[in-house]
């Protein structure tokens, strides 16, 4: 009865209200960013996935919310130029090698104000579920938490004994879940892509590397795919799996220098 009243209480409550959007009406009308959920970003190297986690955590933090960045690939040096890059219009390139002209100086400078550093941690010692876990109770403990970022998976580790590399990558993608049921937070993380997905059709959800813990234990899969070499900035989002909603394919234009991502029309 506790449970059913609870529910109806939730029911009545009023729409819920997503953490974080993609700022695409079609991709936000189908995927719900919210809650306890655990949504899985694949993709083969170099085709834009950190780069996606990092629009979504943007977005987020621009709506006001307190997003926790976990990144087990890049120094918060570099997490901190592509988050520049994206605010200013100046290209990552650009920052990374100090390579900048008066004018891009400036725009890198009057970017600051565009990243409030109170909404936003960045970890990159997290190595196991249990460590994002601590770092995501001190940031909750320390002004509130809407959204871990996890970047990426496969660099994790359990943190515990596996028999394998398959069961290792399961013990992660089940703590990464347990840990946004526990929280009530969201978790976006990204997941590598088999070699078999470089064939020449799209990605499906068997390409996910080691995949059978994560496709069980995500509520959303989203591939991201680059069908054209020729077409540098076409980018295919692929919403291969949505425990509550509808499936589909979005075309997207990619421009990596920036880090922007924009609907293809």
């Amino acid at each position: 009865m506790d449970a059913l009243c609870g529910f109806y209480e939730d029911l009545t409550s009023g729409p819920v209200e997503p953490v974080a959007r993609f700022g695409f009406s079609r991709i936000d009308d189908a995927l719900t960013i919210a809650g306890g959920k655990l949504i899985v970003i694949g993709a083969r190297p170099s085709v834009g996935k950190s780069a996606l986690l990092l629009h979504l955590a943007l977005n987020a933090i621009d709506a006001g919310r307190r997003v926790l960045l976990v990144s087990l690939e890049m120094s918060e040096t570099e997490i901190i130029g592509r988050m520049v890059s994206r605010k200013s219009g100046v290209p990552a390139g650009r920052i990374s090698n100090r390579n900048l002209s008066g004018s891009e100086l400036e725009r890198v400078a009057e970017s600051f104000a565009l990243l409030p550093g109170d909404r936003f941690r960045i970890s990159t010692k997290a190595q196991t579920p249990q460590d994002v876990r601590r770092e995501a109770l001190r940031m909750r403990a320390d002004g509130g938490l809407d959204l871990i970022v996890v970047d990426y998976l496969q660099l994790m580790t359990p943190g515990q004994k596996a028999g394998n590399r398959t069961e290792a990558v399961g013990i992660i993608s089940r703590g990464l879940k347990m840990l946004a049921m526990e929280l009530g937070t969201p978790v976006l993380t990204a997941s590598q892509l088999s070699r078999a997905s470089e064939r020449n059709d799209a990605p499906r959800l068997s390409d996910l590397r080691e995949s059978g813990s994560i496709e069980q234990d995500a509520d959303g899969v989203i591939l991201l795919h680059a069908p054209d070499e020729k077409e540098k900035p076409a980018r295919q989002l692929i919403l291969a799996k949505n425990r509550q909603g509808r499936c589909g394919g979005f075309d997207l234009i990619f421009d990596g220098a920036r880090m922007l991502f924009a609907e293809n029309t």
